[in-house]
């Protein structure tokens, strides 16, 4: 039976990149050689002035001349061969050559030249900055409204609540704006008093005044307060003398995504890795000073289904014996819930380690559910396989199914 070869592969092969690297260092090595020969003028970068004619990316090329309409010709013709040897076209219309400290009008005389387009820096390639200084502030500002600002913004509404300003002097924090108390902003979250302030900008140090090492508001209103408005007002100073500074000292910016406050790459990934996501309590029980590593460890395993039970082998691919029931009850499939919790020789177990301490509980038909119901369930559990681990017929006595001997 016969089949005809075609070129071509199939969309998601996992042959494409790796041909496609094949191919993209034939175009390479083309390039290096036309550089090596003086057929092609490469450009020097860095303190080191290390030549550089190239820079490859996927189906992307980006190629560094000098400044001259031969060396220009000759890469042109270079890949010009290379279409007719590996079948591969280049896209003119994608295709753009740039200027660095060249006139502009050299630059369109050489594109028109091989009939490229043409434009100049600074400009974007693979959506990234090309040409701009690396301090520039519009710069960053794009970098931190796409990737920063703007995830975060449309969980949380505004990133800006992340950050509180504390008060030390005052001098640079708004009084009426910024986020320096249990609010967000003293503005919006009391409209009624800042609609009777007389001042209504300024900074925190311009609405009272140090007496003898006691910061002391001075607030004046329009007009006197009415009967209903006097809460409201007992309110708002309750909230300002919450963070009012003891003493005269530098101001502070306080990071709510850590727990010293101080803002950090780890912190903020932690923070913006969260956003969405619900914690499990039981983590809280689990994780604590009072539950041994080991047995931490061992829920964990647990709660993942990560044990070594006779399902999850099956399910792994490991080869087990034909006999997939408990080999304890003899009647049950060999499962996490059931060995653990379900089983009946565990249930007579536990009976008798809650008798032992006094506990009284209804146990669930999980493991999870066990552990979200009590911390000493961590314990019961990892106390439990432990028997289980070592064998559990040599703890049996002549009156049926006991307790183990530890």
């Amino acid at each position: 039976m016969g089949f005809s070869i075609k070129r071509g592969l199939r969309q998601d092969c996992p042959l494409s990149p790796l041909l496609f690297n094949v191919v993209g260092e034939a175009i390479s090595g083309m390039l290096k050689k036309a550089t090596v020969i003086r057929l092609c003028g490469n450009v020097g970068v860095g303190f080191g002035n290390t030549d550089i004619s190239h820079i490859q990316f996927a189906d992307n090329l980006l190629i560094f001349s000098v400044a001259n309409d031969q060396s220009l010709k000759n890469f042109n013709r270079v890949l010009k061969i290379f279409e007719l040897a590996a079948g591969l076209k280049l896209n003119i219309s994608k295709s753009k050559i740039f200027g660095i400290n060249v006139d502009n009008s050299r630059i369109r005389n050489w594109a028109n030249s091989i009939n490229y387009g043409w434009a100049f820096l600074p400009s974007t390639y693979l959506g990234l900055p090309l040409g701009h200084k690396k301090n520039l502030k519009s710069l960053w500002k794009q970098v931190l409204e796409k990737n920063i600002v703007n995830p975060i913004a449309s969980q949380d509404g505004n990133m800006n609540a992340d950050f509180s300003c504390i008060m030390g002097n005052g001098v640079k924090i708004n009084f009426w704006n910024d986020n320096w108390s249990e609010m967000n902003s003293l503005k919006t979250s009391f409209p009624i008093i800042f609609g009777l302030a007389l001042k209504m900008s300024g900074n925190i140090f311009e609405f009272g005044i140090w007496v003898t090492d006691v910061w002391v508001w001075k607030i004046e209103l329009r007009r006197g307060l009415f009967e209903w408005e006097k809460a409201l007002w007992l309110n708002f100073m309750e909230v300002l003398n919450k963070v009012v500074s003891t003493v005269p000292t530098i101001n502070k910016l306080n990071w709510a995504g850590s727990v010293d406050g101080c803002y950090s790459p780890k912190s903020f990934f932690h923070r913006a890795s969260s956003i969405g996501k619900l914690e499990d309590p039981i983590w809280r029980d689990v994780w604590c000073k009072f539950v041994p590593p080991k047995a931490s460890g061992f829920v964990w395993k647990i709660v993942h289904q990560r044990l070594s039970v006779i399902s999850e082998l099956v399910k792994q691919g490991v080869p087990v014996s034909d006999h997939s029931f408990c080999s304890f009850c003899h009647c049950f499939p060999e499962s996490i819930n059931h060995i653990l919790v379900q089983c009946e020789a565990v249930w007579h177990i536990r009976q008798r380690w809650c008798s032992l301490w006094h506990i009284c509980m209804v146990f669930p038909s999980n493991v999870k559910d066990l552990l979200q119901g009590s911390v000493d369930g961590t314990v019961m559990v990892a106390w439990e396989w432990r028997w289980q681990r070592d064998g559990g017929s040599n703890q049996f006595n002549s009156r049926g199914i006991g307790c183990p001997r530890y």
